[in-house]
C-alpha cells in the first residue's frame, strides 16, 4: 500500500490494525514519493547510488514536494514539505470566474469571499465544475464552467487559469529552495526531478525546472503507484517458487481427457494390428514361427508410454479440482508432480511389459523377443518421465509464474503422435491386404523352421 510521506507509526499502525481485523496479510507500506521514484526508474531514469532526486505530487492538493536519496535497492526520505497557500487553486479559479461573471450585488461573490456562508451545497457543485473545467483545459482551449442556476454557464481559457494560479506558482521557487535546505543538498546533488502531472496547473513544470535547473520527468500514468510499490516489494521479498505453491483450481475440459484415451486408442491399434496381421508357421498345431511387424509393437509399448505421460500431466489437476477437507488438505505443487510422474513412469513400464507378455500369450510362442521391444521402445520415455519427477524433487528453483509455462513443456505433443499413428496403421494394412510381410527383416521367431523333437502340450 502507498501512505503519503508524512504518515507516521499512528497512522501505519491503524492500517495494519485494519488489515488484521480483515483477514489481510500484514501490509507493505510505501511512500508514494518512493514510489513514483520506483516507476521512473523502472522505465529507464537512471539513478547513481547515493544520489538525490525531487519528487512532485502535483495531482494532490496540497501538492508535495519530497527529496529522496537511493541507497542500496531502496529511497530514503530526506525532507519533504508541502505547498500551503491561503486558497487552493480551485477556490483562487472560482473567485475569478465569480468575478467576471457576475455582478457586485450577486450573492454568489458572497459566498465565494467566505466559504462558510449559505448555500453550501451551490459552492460545493461550483468548486466541482471548475475541477472539471482544469481537466478539459489540458486537451481543449476553453472548457465551460456551470454557475449555480439562473446564471448562465461561464467559460475559461488556460490564461484564467494560469493568473489565477499565479500565487501558488510564485510559491514553488521558496518552497524548492527550502526543501533543498532541509534536506541539506544542493541543486547539483539533484539526479533528476520527477512531476506527476497536474494538468489543471499550467506552467508548474516550468517553474519547478526553473527552480531547480533540471528538466523534469513527466509521469501521467494512472498506474505509476501500484507499479512502483510492486518494483520496490518485489525487490525485498522472494519469488515465490512452484515447489512451494499450490496449482490453481481449474474445471477439467473434454479434450483434456480425449488426450489420454486418444493416446491409448493409438497404442491398442497398432498393438491388435501387429497381432492379427503376424503370419503364423505351424507344424502339426506347434507354433514354429512367427513373422509381425515388431517395431510396430515396440510403437505400441511407447505410446502406452506416452499415455501415461498425460495421465501424469494431467494427475495434479484433477486432485486440486477436488474440495479441501482438515484431513486432507492441499498437498504443493511439486509433491503433486512428483508423485504423479513416479507413478506414470511405473504405470507406463507394466503396461509396456503388459504388452510384450500378452503378444508371446496370443501367439502361444516365446514372449522374450516381443517383450524386449515394447519394454525396450518405452524405456526411454520412461526416463524422461522419471527426470521430471526428479527436477521437481532436487530443483525447487523453478519460479512459480513460469509453472505453466514448464507444464506445457511436458505435454505430449498429440497431433503429430495421432498423425505418425495413422501412418503407421495404414501402412501396415496396406502391405498385409494380401500377404503378411515381415517389416523387421526376417522371422522374428527364435526357433528354427523345422518343428522340434518334443511333443507339443496337450
Amino acid at each position: 500500500m502507498t501512505v503519503p510521506p508524512q504518515w507516521g507509526p499512528r497512522r501505519r499502525g491503524h492500517l495494519a490494525e485494519a488489515a488484521s481485523r480483515a483477514g489481510l496479510p500484514p501490509p507493505t507500506l510505501v511512500t508514494a514519493p518512493a514510489a513514483l521514484a520506483a516507476y521512473a526508474t523502472a522505465l529507464g531514469h537512471a539513478v547513481p547510488q547515493n544520489a538525490c532526486i525531487l519528487v512532485c505530487q502535483a495531482d494532490r492538493q496540497p501538492v508535495t514536494l519530497t527529496v529522496l536519496q537511493l541507497v542500496g535497492d531502496d529511497f530514503h526520505e530526506l525532507a519533504t514539505r508541502q505547498i500551503d497557500t491561503p486558497r487552493d487553486v480551485d477556490h483562487l479559479i472560482v473567485q475569478r470566474v465569480i468575478a467576471a461573471a457576475t455582478t457586485n450585488d450577486d450573492p454568489l461573490r458572497t459566498q465565494a469571499d467566505h466559504p462558510s456562508g449559505v448555500d453550501t451545497n451551490g459552492r460545493l457543485a461550483l468548486m466541482e465544475s471548475v475541477r472539471t473545467a482544469r481537466h478539459l483545459l489540458a486537451e481543449h482551449d476553453r472548457a465551460p464552467v456551470l454557475l449555480p442556476a439562473p446564471r448562465p454557464p461561464a467559460v475559461i481559457t488556460r490564461d484564467d487559469v494560469t493568473i489565477a494560479t499565479q500565487p501558488f506558482l510564485d510559491e514553488v521557487t521558496t518552497e524548492v529552495a527550502e526543501l533543498l535546505d532541509a534536506a541539506d543538498v544542493d541543486k547539483t546533488h539533484l539526479a533528476g526531478v520527477i512531476v506527476r502531472a497536474a494538468h489543471g496547473v499550467p506552467g508548474l513544470t516550468e517553474r519547478i525546472a526553473q527552480a531547480t535547473g533540471t528538466v523534469p520527468g513527466i509521469v501521467d500514468n494512472s498506474h505509476a503507484l501500484a507499479d512502483g510499490a510492486l518494483t520496490l516489494t518485489t525487490l525485498d521479498q522472494p519469488e515465490p517458487r512452484a515447489a512451494a505453491t499450490h496449482l490453481p483450481r481449474v474445471r477439467l475440459r473434454i479434450r483434456d481427457l480425449a488426450g489420454i484415451l486418444l493416446l491409448g486408442a493409438c497404442s491398442l491399434a497398432l498393438l491388435l494390428q501387429a497381432v492379427q496381421t503376424a503370419d503364423v508357421t505351424t507344424v502339426d498345431s506347434w507354433v514354429v514361427g512367427i513373422r509381425t511387424s515388431m517395431p510396430q509393437l515396440a510403437t505400441a509399448g511407447a505410446f502406452a508410454m506416452l499415455a501415461a505421460l498425460a495421465i501424469a500431466h494431467l494427475a495434479p489437476t484433477t486432485w486440486l479440482a477436488g474440495t479441501p477437507t482438515p484431513a486432507t488438505p492441499e498437498p504443493t505443487t511439486g509433491s503433486l508432480i512428483r508423485q504423479g510422474y513416479l507413478a506414470a513412469t511405473a504405470g507406463g513400464l507394466i503396461t509396456a511389459t503388459l504388452y510384450g507378455l500378452a503378444t508371446g500369450t496370443a501367439f502361444e510362442f516365446d514372449y522374450t523377443p516381443y517383450l524386449k521391444w515394447t519394454l525396450g521402445a518405452a524405456l526411454p520415455l520412461a526416463a524422461c518421465t522419471a527426470l521430471i519427477a526428479l527436477i521437481a524433487l532436487t530443483a525447487p528453483r523453478i519460479p512459480a509464474p513460469a509453472l505453466p509455462t514448464w507444464l506445457t513443456l511436458a505435454r505430449p505433443a498429440l497431433t503429430p503422435a495421432l498423425l505418425a499413428v495413422t501412418g503407421i496403421y495404414l501402412m501396415r494394412a496396406a502391405l498385409t491386404l494380401t500377404t503378411p510381410v515381415d517389416l523387421a527383416c526376417p522371422a522374428s521367431s527364435a526357433a528354427s523352421e523345422q518343428p522340434s523333437s518334443e511333443q507339443p502340450p496337450s
